[in-house]
């Protein structure tokens, strides 16, 4: 390593004082430094010297015309484009930056430079944005500008020019005697280090290597110290299949190596897949229970939904309690508030629904068709659920909203019930017949079912938080109510309509990002996994099974929460979460996302089904359809193919197919009112 020095080095206590230094021109020509004052404290005689504000550490400048940076301790480096900045370090993953007060971080030339500013020591890497990391390794990371100079876990990664790798501490000395050709600081204890092909293994911050660099792939726990490896994110580089287990930080075998996969379930247990079933370990490498599960899935903590061969779905816990007391025909995991609130079960047990919060304690159950929006109220976790009930003559049924007990709010009499979220999330809209109301969630009836339109909004112009707009049957125009269902006089308006536009995302929260890769190498072999945003793995695909190859049609990163993933040997389809969970099990043919979220369709026989977001057949399209999303007013979606459209309202509640593919439609910002135009 070679550092330019120019200059003088100074003691800290003349430059290192936080002062704003102003470039002084002298009678020579020269610049010096001086303070805002007029007095010079730093005689330099430079061509050129920038300003460097009281918050800087380095300014650039230039002597004998060579570009420079002048540190404020007195030292200098050659070179140009130079930036010099404080380093920071996060001593955990979550934790607040600490500054590492006697290191700077120098970008000049080219090269980056760490500086001890009290000692002078330097360490000269190359910038890690021209490191690409190597395909194998499954823990994808390249340094943005932004992350240069921070530490994590005490550590920074540098760079050679061959392309290796290794890390220093925040005394400037380099953790491993050799390098690496990919490495990673994946706790703050062990650091993971690859040179090829399997050759995976683990270091600590001694240095030391604690597992030898042989393994396929590693990947980490939630615990400490304990690794899983050979899951087969490289079986496409490989063609091994049946070689997952885990090892501890001593490279000692907990788990034998003998699995399809093994994924962790929380801090205290492992979901462990054999080629024909699946079981439950501890990281003692024991048995919870044997695979003899068709399929199971971790819920949250100690709690498994599970399916034994020719019996029910059941929740259990690790003792093998059935924590809901009972089978279950299907058992669906919701979160109440677009996935954003507490999580809820709802149970479907023949023509009983039943739900059960995050406890399983069973709030109520029900001869309901279905129970399907949960929503909480603002600013509590006390739900409500909007549930179906079978009436005469109605083969939908009829809707209606309870609370967590089972009581009736309002009655099961309609064709719809909405959550109005743009009047807060405190009133529900319903629908009978063609005609509109409101309640609150007390029950009370805000505006009677009378209207034929009704929307709602935040309007300063008439002096209240929540209007109603609403349209009496048989009028034009809308009129103003406020929130206790008072009309506002001297209010009244018509709404403009726009055309519909295909729908790109969901409605809700934006999901984190992931990225699905599949890379080759020489041989043309290939592997699949998605990455989180920092490029580290949280899901490899088993050789059994293949990511849509929609996923990879472009290099950017995809912001999905859900994939659709299908099974090598028979073709059929099911649907993962952005971690790799399963949504959907591995039963639809050519199965396809309509609106993420909210809609998918698959094949069936020689026409095509579409389904709601829990597999269940809304439509069944009397031949092939390829649907496209289009939304409409207040939570409605369109799905149009090329000679069908299909409406369905927020809950599925109403699904009404329409011949024709529409060209537009008008909804006068009106919700759930809605006109379709056809050629």
């Amino acid at each position: 390593m070679r550092t330019f020095l120019i200059g003088v080095f100074l003691p800290l206590a003349s430059l290192i004082s936080a002062q704003t230094l102003i470039p002084y021109l002298g009678s020579g020509g020269y610049y010096d430094y001086a303070t805002e004052s007029g007095e010079i404290v730093v005689r330099l005689a430079y061509d050129q010297l920038a300003i460097m504000p009281e918050h800087e550490i380095g300014a650039v400048g230039a002597l004998n015309r060579r570009p420079l940076i002048y540190l404020r301790n007195g030292m200098t480096l050659s070179g140009a484009d130079g930036r010099a900045v404080r380093v920071v370090n996060f001593e955990t993953e979550n934790s607040a930056p600490d500054t590492l007060r006697h290191l700077w971080m120098v970008e000049v030339g080219g090269k980056l430079y760490f500086v001890n500013h009290l000692t002078g020591e330097t360490r000269d890497y190359w910038p890690g944005q021209l490191f690409e990391t190597p395909f194998w390794f499954p823990w994808h990371t390249r340094d943005s500008m932004a992350e240069v100079g921070q530490f994590r876990y005490g550590v920074h990664r540098v760079y050679r020019k061959s392309d290796r790798v290794n890390f220093i501490d925040t005394t400037l000395k380099e953790i491993f005697p050799r390098d690496f050709a990919a490495a990673a600081a994946i706790s703050p204890n062990y650091f993971l280090l690859g040179d090829g092909i399997r050759q995976l293994g683990v270091g600590d911050h001694n240095g030391q290597i604690r597992i030898p660099l042989m393994w396929e792939n590693i990947e980490t726990t939630p615990r400490e110290g304990y690794f899983l490896v050979n899951n087969p994110v490289h079986s496409y580089i490989s063609r091994l299949t049946g070689r997952a287990g885990m090892l501890d930080a001593d490279g000692k075998i907990v788990l034998d190596t003998i699995f399809q996969n093994v994924r962790y379930a929380g801090n205290d247990y492992l979901v462990v897949e054999t080629k024909t079933r699946f079981g439950l370990a501890d990281y003692s490498g024991k048995w919870v229970f044997p695979p003899e599960f068709e399929w199971m899935y971790h819920v949250h903590t100690d709690c498994f939904v599970t399916k034994r061969p020719g019996e029910k779905v059941r929740l259990l816990n690790s003792k093998g309690e059935n924590l809901l007391g009972k089978g279950y025909d299907r058992i669906g995991l919701h979160k109440a508030n677009l996935g954003t609130g507490t999580p809820y079960l709802i149970l479907h047990d023949g023509p009983v629904s039943a739900i059960a919060d995050s406890t399983f304690r069973i709030l109520f159950s029900e001869k309901l068709l279905d129970i399907s929006g949960i929503s909480e109220r603002p600013g509590t976790n006390i739900p409500q659920f909007i549930t179906r009930k079978a009436a005469p003559n109605r083969p939908a049924g009829v809707l209606g909203l309870r609370d967590e007990t089972g009581q009736v709010v309002i009655p099961e009499q309609y064709d719809q019930v909405g959550l109005l979220t743009e009047a807060g999330a405190e009133f529900f809209v319903v629908q009978k017949g063609a005609l509109w109301g409101v309640f609150d969630r007390a029950g009370n009836a805000i505006l009677p079912v009378d209207f034929s339109s009704i929307r709602a909004e935040a309007d300063t112009a008439v002096g209240k938080t929540v209007v109603f707009w609403a349209k009496p049957a048989g009028l034009s125009l809308f009129y103003a109510f406020d929130r206790t269902g008072q009309k506002l006089p001297g209010t009244r308006r018509d709404f403009e309509t726009d055309p519909p536009k295909p729908a790109v995302n969901a409605a809700g929260p934006q999901p984190p990002h992931r990225k699905i890769i599949r890379e080759f190498d020489r041989d043309g072999t290939e592997r699949t996994a998605i990455l989180d945003a920092g490029g580290k793995t949280v899901f490899a695909f088993p050789d059994s099974l293949e990511a849509h190859p929609m996923y990879f049609d472009s290099e950017t990163e995809w912001a999905g929460d859900f994939l659709i993933v299908c099974r090598r040997e028979d073709g059929l389809c099911g649907l993962l979460d952005s971690m790799g969970n399963p949504v959907l099990p591995f039963r639809f043919r050519n199965l396809a996302m309509v609106q993420p979220g909210r809609l998918l369709s698959c094949d069936n026989a020689n026409k095509t089904d579409l389904l709601d977001w829990q597999g269940q057949v809304l439509f069944a399209a009397p031949r092939y359809a390829n649907f496209t999303a289009y939304e409409g007013p207040d939570g409605y979606w369109l799905a149009s193919a090329v000679d069908l459209t299909v409406v369905v309202s927020p809950e599925n509640t109403f699904v009404r197919p329409i011949p024709g593919a529409f060209q537009r439609f008008a909804t006068g910002k009106e919700p759930r009112h809605l006109a379709l135009f056809f050629p």
